[in-house]
């Protein structure tokens, strides 16, 4: 079988609860069933000896997967590795491989507890590969362990927020009415937060999605694109409604009609170049509708977040196993400190070091405040710096970076629909055929995508006024099934124990 390594990472200059992290992946190679890299990221971190019941005892970790390309059809499709941990290797020390029971990817983090910069030469064993000569691609994003423990719901105030209720087990069940007035009955099978998972550090940007359309065929591009994929170079692939994140997602290599996809890149400047400093790569993506959202995650082999774990993310579990308290009017860290910042107020715009400029203070946040208007998203982690904490970076209890503002988050709501989502993962591959829902998710049990009842919006977003940047807030439930979404973003979850 002969083989050819296309190296391809998701390279995200971007930020941990106070500094950059760099994550890479390099020198790809491989060897019969085995394929061999070196990865390394910044600021890593394990807290697993904390005694403080104010921080948490978790990690960060490296959610890698891989595409394979062979000649025989040219497609992309997603290579399962082994399932168990021991088939992988990782050199230095310091890093350990887990595996997870589907092989969909592998989780690589720190093994025992420390933190500041890692790095390994990681071997992963491949199962069944297709005939052909193949490509190879690698892709590795930062994750957040979120640990097992129950955690409180709702802050105490009126509905639209939920009722004051303990979640105390991941197989919890919810009355009808329990939740607010008229709410639906949650059954044992929606995901409660309560069971251990990881959840990305940071929204999904514009490169990541970009990486993730340069995978598809024709066909599906067609889908995800506002033009045609064999338009003119440097054409925009989104409509001029996606003008507020300044059309940064570009036409690179025009594509063939119905037989070679084009290939995209980030291009803020729509000059010849691409991929340049400034070009909006680390840029929260706003373009992510439900169906958009879906295939993404489902490519990923990740899965959407419950608005149940979207509190748990914000709000957390003591080291003890008893509930961080709740407070009322909160914002995910956890103080009801908020300084509205817009897009205005950044130093180099649209860069990997793009940040906000002036004093750092608690509570900031990118939002639509008075006077304040914010124009776009900008880089995740953006209010993160050597010198903030929780409060002025903007984190969550577990160190998830802009729960709040920026881009909103797209979850799993306790709605009609959204209560029969059973939490099934994303296998990597995506509907193939051509027509309307080539590219689509097809992970059964997911709720429709064109529902009007199964999404909730959390967080609030750089278009939304500050309420709606509470923890407990559930005011954004209105769903567009298929309009672009200058400020719908997201990321995705994925249970896991250790």
């Amino acid at each position: 079988m002969k083989q050819r390594i296309s190296v391809f990472v998701i390279l995200l200059l971007s930020m941990t609860r106070v500094q950059a992290n760099n994550i890479q992946v390099t020198n790809v190679s491989v060897n019969g069933a085995n394929i061999s890299f070196n990865i390394s990221w910044q600021n890593s971190w394990n807290a697993t000896t904390n005694t403080d019941p104010n921080y948490p005892a978790n990690w960060d970790a490296a959610w890698v997967f891989l595409k394979v390309q062979s000649n025989a059809d040219n497609l992309w499709r997603h290579q399962l590795v082994s399932s168990t941990s021991g088939n992988h290797a990782i050199t230095g020390g310091v890093l350990q491989v887990d595996a997870v029971t589907d092989g969909i990817g592998v989780f690589i983090r720190r093994t025992n507890p420390g933190s500041g910069d890692v790095s390994g030469t990681v071997t992963l064993q491949m199962q069944t590969l297709p005939p052909g000569t193949l490509n190879y691609k690698v892709f590795a994003v930062e994750m957040v362990y979120i640990p097992q423990g129950q955690f409180f719901l709702g802050d105490g105030g009126a509905a639209p927020k939920f009722t004051a209720t303990t979640i105390s087990s991941e197989t919890q069940t919810l009355s009808a009415g329990t939740l607010f007035s008229g709410s639906a009955a949650v059954p044992a099978t929606f995901p409660k937060g309560f069971a251990g998972f990881y959840a990305m550090k940071y929204e999904i940007t514009m490169e990541q999605y970009a990486d993730f359309l340069n995978t598809l065929t024709y066909f599906q591009q067609e889908n995800f694109f506002d033009v045609a994929p064999n338009a003119a170079a440097n054409t925009a692939i989104a409509a001029s409604s996606w003008s507020n994140v300044n059309a940064i997602i570009r036409i690179q290599t025009p594509g063939v009609n119905n037989t070679v996809p084009a290939t995209v890149g980030c291009n803020a400047n729509a000059n010849s170049v691409f991929s340049e400093e400034a070009d909006g790569q680390n840029v929260a993506c706003g373009l992510l509708n439900p169906r958009r959202f879906y295939a993404y995650l489902d490519w990923a082999g990740l899965r959407p977040m419950t608005e149940f774990e979207y509190e748990k993310i914000c709000r957390g579990t003591r080291i003890d196993g008893t509930p961080n308290p709740r407070v009322a009017n909160e914002y995910p860290w956890g103080t009801t400190d908020l300084a509205q910042y817009n897009s205005g107020n950044m130093s180099a715009p649209l860069s990997s070091t793009e940040a906000f400029t002036g004093t750092v203070i608690n509570g900031r946040a990118l939002c639509n405040g008075t006077p304040n208007v914010s124009q776009r998203s900008v880089r995740v982690g953006s209010f993160a710096t050597s010198g903030t904490g929780r409060s002025s970076a903007g984190a969550s209890f577990y160190g998830n970076m802009d729960m709040a503002g920026n881009c909103y988050e797209t979850t799993i709501g306790v709605n009609t629909d959204g209560v029969t989502f059973t939490g099934n993962l994303g296998d990597g591959n995506l509907v193939a055929i051509n027509g309307p829902t080539a590219g689509d998710a097809n992970v059964i049990g997911w709720p429709s995508a064109t529902s009007t009842t199964a999404f909730n919006q959390r967080g609030g977003s750089f278009n939304s006024n500050a309420s709606l940047l509470q923890t407990s807030a559930r005011s954004a439930m209105t769903t567009p099934t298929s309009t672009n979404i200058s400020d719908w973003g997201g990321r995705g979850v994925r249970p896991f124990t250790p």
